[in-house]
């Protein structure tokens, strides 16, 4: 509708308009069609599927990975901080052992035939394994007493715990200290706490 002058523009131009056009030329004597003219429209490259930041604990694997579509053939450089990472030029990039020197922010600058463009920004930050940095202490009590044991441990994310008497776990016994009240006989025993988070 409308494309009734000598020239015909499209503009944007969009995959859907790819296809076969002629043009019917009208005068007193009648109608003349021109041969068709095939527009085949390139795309330029698009992300269906963005890099995602992750988090890993010091020595395991990271990877982070695109999907595009658009006119190729494609190539594709991973950048760390705004700078390219040599040999990093396939979809994927993995890091085989994740250490402080690779906390950063990676993106990927995929191009093809129409020009570049390129992902959103993912970061990968390190994991700290729990770490006790204060130690449960010895504690002696009288019958029908209270006593509290008690450690500080530190980790990234934040560790859980766990006391054990004599090796077994204790029941609800998760905080970071643990007091027996009502004391007797029974509770004289070896009692220390497991730390843990997604690093150990």
């Amino acid at each position: 509708p409308g494309a009734i002058g000598p020239n015909y523009s499209l503009n944007p131009a969009s995959t859907l308009d790819a296809g076969l056009y002629d043009c019917v030329v009208t005068g007193g004597c009648g109608s003349s069609t021109s041969g068709a003219g095939l527009l085949t429209v390139r795309e330029w490259p698009t992300f269906s599927a963005q890099p995602v930041s992750i988090s890993r604990c010091a020595g395991e694997p990271a990877s982070f990975s695109v999907s595009v579509r658009g006119f190729g053939p494609l190539t594709y450089q991973w950048r760390r901080g705004g700078f390219n990472i040599d040999g990093a030029t396939s979809r994927v990039f993995d890091i085989a052992s994740v250490g402080a020197g690779d906390v950063a922010s990676y993106d990927c600058v995929v191009t093809g035939g129409c020009g570049s463009t390129t992902s959103n920004p993912s970061s990968l930050s390190l994991l700290t394994s729990p770490a006790i940095t204060t130690q449960p202490t010895a504690a002696s009590g009288c019958t029908g007493g209270e006593v509290t044991l008690s450690i500080v441990a530190t980790g990234d994310p934040a560790p859980t715990f766990q006391w054990r008497k004599g090796g077994s776990d204790i029941n609800g016994a998760t905080g970071a200290g643990l007091t027996l009240s009502s004391l007797t006989s029974n509770d004289a025993a070896s009692y220390d706490c497991m730390v843990t988070n997604p690093c150990g």
